[in-house]
């Protein structure tokens, strides 16, 4: 497992950021996780390499972490799109997960 941790200037709360790290790494073993933030998306981005080399982009925008629920879509539905679309883009909004 590998962590390199965001420019500490982005405006996200380490708390909230702490939760997704924590989940996906709960969920993925030997994940490798490489996060920063993107000035132009206004948004976090989360690179994903998994145990079995498959590469993944977990975006989440700023008005993503305002919402407080935002990690209802933080669940074994993300994790399955995830682990069945190699190479794939995800956007982490308030409304759910866009692909």
């Amino acid at each position: 497992m590998s962590n390199e941790t965001p420019d500490p200037q982005a405006p996200v709360d380490e708390a909230k950021l702490r939760l997704i790290r924590n989940f996906l790494l709960r969920e993925f073993r030997d994940l490798r996780l490489i996060e920063d933030f993107d000035v132009a998306e206004s948004a976090m981005v989360f690179h994903l390499e998994t145990e079995h080399g498959r590469q993944h982009t977990l975006v989440v925008p700023l008005e993503t972490f305002k919402d407080i629920g935002f990690l209802r879509f933080c669940n074994a539905e993300l994790i399955k799109a995830i682990k069945l679309a190699p190479r794939r883009r995800f956007t982490l909004t308030p409304d759910g997960v866009r692909f």
